[in-house]
């Protein structure tokens, strides 16, 4: 009897190291976005893995319930540490229904048009699911198209938004559009020291109100697709095999891009401070990467403010991810956020938001 207690008290005690160890990993993974990884690109590692930590750390709170309840505080407490960033990740918020007050939003990487199929009528099942999913303001990130297709589509999409604007640099990728029922008044390229990647802005005259739009599209990683299927493999088995190490490299090297990326856009952002903004894109990061903590210091996440759920925007190869976001200044106020990952026109979901003036104090 006394060797089993022995034995029982040696294992709860291990338990008790590992699970205090897990806790300490899930609180680097989870605040490794405060830091740029264009100093330290081996963080975005650690921001990627942070559902690992997070998940072994749950797991705990069962197996604490079965053989030392008292201890379920340990687990817990590990989750109030990391609470902010596992909200980013899994919002759970009571639903709301929109009123007509509400400015419809939708931001959509529609990867150049390329990946939806043709049909008779339109120009392809992407055009149409933008044509046939009536907003009030249209953010598109790689929304370059053909020139044989473009005349079309720019008669098409006018009818529908009077007013549009294109921001172009780097490859033919490296376009953002913007399409308004409001009169766009002017436009500026939010300029980064980076080759690739556009970032632009526009103003708005809604209503009588000048709104800041914001359309992003921070470095991707270009992975190749046997490169995305290790990518997944590695987070399917939880584990990092060694061998495919230049994959990870690709990855912290595109974290570092990013990061002087956003710090451009925190800079605008920050220039102008006070302004009604809306900004919309595709981050190319997780909730608690760098490139999201710089942009929340100065707007509000509308999926996490309203959002229900751990959701995503980019799954493929076992990458589920939610990379693409819609945020807004604390003037306004997000009644609902959904993203629609019932659509394949693309390798992205869009993400919609309805947003309405917070009444004056």
């Amino acid at each position: 009897m006394k060797l089993f207690r022995k034995v029982t008290n040696l294992v709860r005690n291990i338990l008790l190291v590992v699970n205090v160890m897990v806790i300490v990993a899930m609180c680097a993974c989870a605040y490794a976005g405060h830091f740029s990884p264009e100093h330290h690109p081996w963080l975005e590692v650690l921001v990627l893995g942070f559902p690992v930590p997070l998940t072994i750390n749950l797991l705990f709170i069962l197996i604490w319930l079965f053989i030392s309840p008292r201890r379920m505080l340990i687990p817990i407490a590990g989750v109030l540490l990391c609470w902010g960033p596992l909200r980013a990740y899994f919002p759970v918020n009571k639903p709301q229904s929109p009123d007509n007050e509400c400015i419809k939003v939708m931001s959509f990487n529609v990867a150049g048009f390329s990946i939806a199929q043709y049909k008779e009528g339109v120009l392809n099942t992407c055009v149409d699911y933008i044509l046939n999913h009536d907003v009030d303001i249209l953010c598109l990130q790689e929304a370059n198209m053909g020139s044989a297709s473009r005349k079309q589509w720019e008669s098409l999409i006018s009818e529908i938004y009077p007013y549009s604007r294109t921001i172009r640099r780097g490859g033919p990728k490296e376009v953002v559009a913007f399409y308004s029922k409001y009169p766009i008044l002017a436009s500026e390229r939010i300029v980064n020291n980076t080759e690739k990647n556009t970032c632009g802005a526009c103003l708005l005259d809604v209503e009588g109100d000048t709104v800041l739009l914001v359309n992003i599209h921070l470095k991707s990683t270009f992975l190749k697709e046997n490169e995305k299927e290790e990518i997944g493999s590695m987070i399917q088995q939880r584990k990092i095999d060694r061998e495919k190490g230049s994959v990870l490299k690709k990855l912290c090297l595109a974290a570092a891009r990013r990061a002087s990326q956003a710090d451009s856009v925190a800079v605008f952002l920050e220039k102008h401070k006070g302004m009604t903004t809306i900004l919309c894109g595709d981050f190319n990061d997780p909730p608690n990467s760098y490139s999201y903590h710089r942009v929340s210091q100065w707007l509000d996440n509308c999926y996490q403010s309203t959002g229900m759920g751990l959701a995503y925007t980019y799954c493929n190869n076992g990458m589920n991810v939610r990379i693409d976001n819609i945020f807004c200044s604390d003037d306004l106020e997000t009644v609902k956020c959904e993203i629609d990952d019932k659509t394949d026109v693309s390798d992205h979901y869009p993400i919609t938001a309805w947003i309405k003036k917070r009444p004056k104090r």
